[in-house]
């Protein structure tokens, strides 16, 4: 499985989405420039990550750290 390389802009794009709880939206911005820019193939694994960080009502409920939360 090959990581992601995403600039530092796209980055923050992202973490902005998960903070804003809009992820998949973002997700879908970026993704619509790496393929402007030819990287389809990032495009393609980030839009079908992006569901995993999503609010999830039942997760939201349980005692276990949230996406955006840092653990120590």
């Amino acid at each position: 499985m090959k990581l992601l390389h995403l600039n530092p802009e796209h980055k923050e794009i992202l973490r902005n989405g998960l903070k804003e709880e809009k992820f998949s939206k973002k997700a879908k911005e970026v993704a619509e420039e790496l393929r402007k820019k030819g990287k389809h193939e990032e495009a393609a694994k980030l839009v079908d990550m992006s569901p995993l960080f999503d609010p999830h009502d039942f997760w939201r409920n349980q005692p276990v750290p949230q996406a955006n939360e840092k653990v120590d």
